[in-house]
């Protein structure tokens, strides 16, 4: 081929890849993270070992929201297994997997909750919220997807705070599964089939690399098998009990209830599970005291946090309108401490000082503000009631 042809041939290949990238101007990119509120038995976490690659590309790409990192998981994730703890915080690319007899519950920055059933594991392969200027206004769209290789999920999901747009999804072996706010429970045994049930809403499902969705209503169910490229709906059987959202052990908060479903007291436990003579019990008690005092003041000697007075103390109940925002503030030592707000990041400045805004959800109801923080492997939260009213 003569020099001019090969010349012509190659400037026409840069142009078409050139014309190939999407543009991302005007696009901003900010990562959610999700919290651990509730563990039982053996679960563990890890970060994709391809992440900060993925990150880097991700840098060149599209730009990231001034401000917000691109990484604020709990620092003791890395890209070996370790054991997930409470009030940790996970986000994009952390892979999670749980034991016989084991499950964990997540929650994000909105209020919705994930829950995993034991022999689970699940990748969280996007958890971010995009940014894009349109028509004058700015649209924002909250992505969530979690990729689901074996195991069980109980899902509920509620609608994206105010001026946003959900993209929640949940991917197995065989099928896909859109959600904008609902309860979900989702079985994937492999390669070879996925049941997914609906409660309290609409669930979009296609088969695996298909964009052939079917809705699936309240009390509907589907069985999605391997090259299966129909998705037949059927009713959940009457005698079906519906999974809960919740750990063993937890106590769901009921209407008008104050704080977070509590967590299973260990004395009460140990007490219960004493067989032998009241002196036997009274001893298992007094450990369980001593256990819980102990592992109180190593975390107060690592982490702290101290909290601005608008958020009151440990009982009070902060009272916002719906739509309205509540400044989020304070002071946590050690200073470099990785600090989330209902799991978004909040960065301290030199002297430890953060600063975050909570947006009220638009439906009136009983929400909890959990702020945590973790350093060197302890984490401290420090969580309050907020009760969203109607607008007067």
């Amino acid at each position: 081929m003569p020099v001019i042809c090969r010349n012509f041939v190659n400037i026409a290949l840069i142009l078409a890849v050139l014309c190939a990238v999407p543009s991302f101007a005007g696009e901003e990119i900010e990562d959610r993270f999700c919290t651990v509120r509730g563990v039982v038995g053996s679960v563990q976490v890890r970060i994709d070992a391809n992440y900060k690659k993925v990150r880097r590309e991700m840098a060149v790409s599209r730009p990231v929201t001034a401000g917000v990192p691109s990484a604020d998981i709990s620092a003791s994730i890395t890209e070996e297994w370790t054991p997930l703890r409470l009030n940790m915080v996970v986000g994009e690319r952390c892979e999670i997997r749980t034991g016989p007899e084991s499950e964990v519950r997540l929650e994000t920055a909105e209020g919705s909750m994930v829950k995993i059933g034991e022999n689970t594991s699940v990748e969280v392969a996007a958890l971010n919220a995009v940014k894009k200027a349109a028509r004058g206004k700015q649209e924002v769209t909250a992505n969530a997807r979690f990729k689901i290789s074996a195991g069980s999920i109980v899902a509920t999901i509620k609608k994206a705070l105010s001026g946003e747009s959900p993209n929640v999804r949940f991917e197995t072996p065989t099928s896909t599964a859109a959600i904008r706010g609902t309860t979900i429970e989702i079985e994937a045994q492999g390669d070879a089939k996925t049941v997914i049930r609906v409660f309290d809403g609409t669930v979009e499902v296609a088969p695996a690399g298909s964009d052939k969705f079917v809705p699936l209503s309240h009390g509907k169910m589907a069985e999605i098998g391997s090259g299966q490229r129909v998705v037949i709906a059927k009713d959940v059987p009457k005698a079906y009990k519906r999974k809960a959202v919740y750990v063993k052990g937890e106590v769901p908060p009921s209407e008008g209830s104050k704080g977070p479903p509590a967590a299973p007291d260990k004395t009460v436990q140990l007490a219960a599970a004493g067989t032998g003579s009241k002196k036997a019990v009274e001893e298992n008690a007094a450990v369980a005291r001593e256990e819980v005092k102990t592992v109180a003041v190593a975390a107060m000697d690592s982490v702290s946090i101290s909290l601005g007075l608008s958020l009151g103390g440990d009982a009070d109940t902060i009272q916002c309108p719906v739509g309205s925002t509540i400044t989020v503030e304070g002071v946590v030592s050690p200073k470099n401490a990785v600090v989330s707000v209902n799991g978004v990041h909040a960065k301290p400045d030199a002297t430890g000082i953060f600063k975050r805004t909570w947006a009220a959800p638009k439906e009136p109801g009983i929400f909890t503000l959990t702020v945590s923080a973790e350093s060197g492997g302890q984490v401290k939260a420090i969580t309050r009631t907020i009760r969203v009213t109607e607008k007067k």
